[in-house]
């Protein structure tokens, strides 16, 4: 028999039939067995097992991770072994078939295997390669209770067989909680007899990092790299201290000291492709542009031929970063548009497949789309990259579309709205109404308005509202579902890309459609007015119309809104915001402003304490009404001269019986008047 496939198995029901599966073509090729270890599983393990293989054996777990690789051995009657766990599946097996078929074997004492751990589903992982194919020679051994090693005899050949590794998926928190105990309990246990072992403290840290501990992680590492460093260890046989260190120290954001150790690590041994990420990414946040640039391009140069590397070979080492590689040239992107280099920016923007590395990157790419006004290669961009892409992309593509500075002008909104007023559904509506505004366009309605639901919309698209104001249709029947909030967000969009201009669109719109008729309707003109009004791009006459339109539309809406008795009794801690309270204020300070000046003032500092930020509107009410009472009083004046004037008149013509009445009349209205005491004096000398 060539070739005995050995497994230790406790609880693998999740991956097992399909690891099993994946050995098919090379159990019907080789002459083979599969012997399979069972350490205590209590889930469907052991009948998914005998579905495969009659040899079934059982053993309990001894906290010993090579004495139970060395049971599984010692069933094994191949000439060679092959070891793998229930989690692991072969991803291709002509590799290891063609080894034996092609009398390869007899060359050599060992196979290596890249093992890809995948961390966070099968976009991110890891690769390791690690020995697995052995001669089956009466020395071999496994050494070490975790982690556990075997000793390779030379010659070893390298094989391109992978084995797809789902038991570091670490969005399995009861998984990654499971192993961290037992692995943490077992490498402390170790390191009590041997405090100096440098190959517990790693794998001390690569349990802390699985974990999420990257503090403890780091510390851990640190721990390793010292005791090398004080024992004179040859780093260059120990490349794993560094890329180790290297990915804690970036875990950790430590970017001084992350560049310090790549450079170190690279002066030792270069032909690792991580320490050239590590360094690039390093430089990048501390500002060193240019060295960064050099040692990304490096990563990517060296990620198209990563087996011609020391690193592929090195099996102490995880490479951990082969699955950025298009993140390095989003960070590229970055880095090109920092120094202005946009061609750059779009030379490496534009070879980005992987969908959330083009997010990443987006930000760089259409700034320098816009930059370089290369607008038919955006259209290009568009419609070939994002266009067939998932929701999310497209929806992030037009956010940060929409948000870009350098769109303010109005020659790139017209080439931006041209392009994309031809896509589909809201977008492509949005912009085409922006072509009408630009155009003067707004006669014609667009009935596709009407199928909107402005709630779950971005701000943006308040410029199809600005359409509906430009062309004076009732907002409120478009918009009435639409929560205050959101309708301000809107408003305050079109305000800071319109500001003045907006003022006196917002005025002919009130001037020719509001009317007040309905809670909607007061509701739209309540919102508008509060917005434009905290704004303060209003001149005076503009702002004393605005307000006074609130104020008028706010009070009917409130009184539309609260039950009379809120209203009639003021009870404003029943109302929902002190906007409101603020109205209901305003309108009983309404229904008392000629009876009472004194508590018509009180009310609008009533007001104001609870909205300060109408302070504006508040001022313009006090100004008006001094001056109105300013002018009563000038009209009071007169009337009294004339009426003392008809007084002094009828006594000197000695009609002193009209002139008694007129003093009468006179002193219900004002009493006390010591210039009608006198008069009243005259009359009765007179009399006498």
């Amino acid at each position: 028999m060539q070739l005995s496939i050995v497994m230790m198995v406790k609880n693998e029901e999740k991956y097992l039939e399909e690891c099993l599966n994946s050995l098919a073509l090379i159990r019907e090729s080789i002459p083979s067995e599969l012997i399979i270890v069972d350490t205590g599983s209590d889930d469907d393990t052991v009948n998914i097992a005998k579905r495969y293989t009659d040899k079934v054996y059982f053993h309990s777990w001894n906290n010993d991770f090579a004495a139970m690789r060395n049971i599984t051995i010692r069933y094994a009657k191949g000439e060679w072994v092959f070891v793998l766990d229930g989690d692991e599946i072969l991803e291709n097996s002509s590799e290891i078939i063609g080894f034996f078929k092609k009398r390869r074997y007899k060359e050599y004492n060992a196979g290596i295997i890249q093992v890809k751990n995948y961390v966070k589903g099968k976009e991110r992982y890891n690769i390791v390669s690690l020995s697995r194919l052995f001669k089956n020679h009466r020395t071999l051994q496994y050494k070490g209770s975790i982690h556990e090693q075997v000793e390779i005899k030379q010659p070893v050949c390298f094989l391109k067989t992978i084995l797809l590794h789902y038991g570091y998926l670490t969005t399995d928190k009861e998984l990654m909680d499971r192993k961290f105990d037992r692995n943490s309990a077992i490498l402390l246990k170790e390191l009590k007899k041997d405090p100096e072992n440098i190959f517990y403290w790693c794998h001390l840290a690569q349990a802390y990092n699985m974990h999420g501990d990257n503090t403890e992680a780091l510390e851990a590492q640190l721990k390793a790299y010292n005791i090398a460093m004080k024992n004179k260890v040859d780093l260059y046989n120990h490349m794993h201290l560094y890329t180790n260190l290297a990915t804690f120290y970036h875990q950790n954001k430590k970017y001084e000291e992350l560049e310090k150790v790549c450079k170190e690590a690279l002066s030792v041994r270069d032909g690792y492709i991580d320490l050239y990420y590590y360094l690039g990414k390093s430089q990048q946040m501390l500002y060193k542009d240019e060295e960064a640039i050099k040692n990304y391009r490096n990563y990517l140069e060296m990620a198209l031929r990563y087996h011609d590397y020391a690193g592929y070979t090195d099996i102490t080492v995880v490479t951990v970063t082969l699955d950025v590689y298009e993140y390095v040239m989003g960070e590229l992107c970055i880095l090109y548009a920092r120094q202005e280099q946009y061609e750059k920016v779009l030379e490496y923007g534009t070879k980005i497949n992987q969908q959330d590395a083009i997010k990443y990157a987006l930000p760089a790419i259409l700034h320098s789309f816009i930059k370089l006004q290369e607008f038919d290669r955006l259209e290009n961009y568009y419609f070939n990259t994002i266009k067939n892409a998932n929701s999310d992309l497209q929806d992030t593509f037009i956010n940060i579309l929409e948000t870009l500075e350098s769109l303010r002008k109005k020659y790139c909104w017209d080439k931006i709205a041209d392009i994309f007023s031809k896509t589909d559904g809201a977008y492509g509506l949005l912009n085409e109404l922006r072509l009408r505004i630009y155009r003067n366009e707004l006669k014609q309605f667009d009935e596709k308005i009407r199928t909107l639901d402005f709630c779950d919309l971005p701000a943006y698209y308040a410029d199809i509202i600005y359409y509906l104001v430009k062309g004076k249709y009732p907002l409120h029947e478009y918009l009435y579902k639409v929560n205050q909030n959101k309708l301000e967000q809107f408003f305050c969009y079109l305000i800071n890309k319109y500001k003045q201009k907006m003022n006196q669109d917002i005025i002919d719109y009130l001037h020719s459609t509001a009317t007040g008729k309905t809670l909607a309707e007061n509701r739209m003109i309540k919102c508008i007015g509060k917005t434009m009004l905290l704004w303060g791009l209003l001149d005076h006459d503009e702002e004393a119309y605005i307000f006074e339109r609130y104020v008028q539309h706010g009070i009917s809406y409130i009184c539309q809104t609260y039950h009379q008795d809120i209203i009639e009794n003021q009870l404003v801690y029943l109302v929902k915001n002190e906007e409101d309270a603020f109205l209901l204020y305003l309108h009983q300070s309404e229904k008392i402003r000629r009876q009472d000046p004194r508590d018509y003032i009180q009310y609008l500092k009533k007001a104001l304490t609870i909205y300060p930020a109408m302070k504006n509107g508040i001022d313009v009410l006090i100004r008006e009404f001094q001056a109105e009472s300013s002018s009563k009083e000038g009209e009071i004046d007169q009337y009294i001269l004339k009426i003392k004037q008809a007084i002094i008149t009828h006594i000197e013509s000695r009609q002193l019986e009209q002139a008694k009445t007129m003093i009468m009349s006179y002193e219900e209205i004002i009493p006390n008047d010591l210039e009608i005491l006198m008069l009243k004096s005259n009359i009765a000398v007179l009399e006498y």
